[in-house]
């Protein structure tokens, strides 16, 4: 990694989400709304080739919590979501090794992998009148993966 693609990687996730939250305000502080982040195991534990990628979403979250905390009395809220392996999707692609997708199915408490859709319940949650207590918080949607850490990823690539 070079330090231009560890900057653009930051800038992306984490001066994105900060300017696209700032551009928001108003209108959130208005509606009483929600901010919605997604972010990745990668925030919590370390994934090998993942130091831009985890410094990004691990700022995101801090990010996140930073919002709840102060634009709380707004009645602003501020939540993420880190999903886990996702099935048909880019990452879970370039990941699954040689062995495709049950590598990774393997480790997954839950015995597969999440989809989409899994993503997108917990979205509706977050953002829906179901949550409006709900601010500062990081919903995993992983299926446990995360429980086991990242040891298992490690082993999936050595075999790539």
């Amino acid at each position: 990694m070079t330090p231009n693609g560890f900057k653009t990687v930051v800038e992306i996730d984490l001066i994105g989400s900060f300017n696209a939250s700032r551009a928001a305000f108003e209108q959130l502080q208005e509606t009483k709304g929600s901010i919605l982040f997604i972010s990745a195991g990668q925030s919590f534990i370390p994934f090998e080739n993942q130091a831009h990628a985890g410094a990004a979403k691990a700022g995101i979250d801090n990010l996140m919590r930073n919002l709840a905390f102060e634009w709380g009395r707004y009645g602003i809220r501020a939540n993420s979501i880190a999903p886990g392996f996702i099935h048909d999707t880019t990452g879970v692609s370039k990941i699954s090794g040689p062995n495709g997708v049950s590598g990774l199915v393997k480790d997954v408490p839950l015995g597969r992998l999440g989809s989409k859709t899994d993503v997108a319940h917990v979205a509706l949650f977050l953002s829906s009148p179901m949550s409006s207590y709900v601010t500062g918080s990081t919903v995993v949607v992983d299926g446990g993966y995360y429980l086991g850490g990242s040891r298992s990823l490690s082993l999936v690539k050595a075999d790539v």
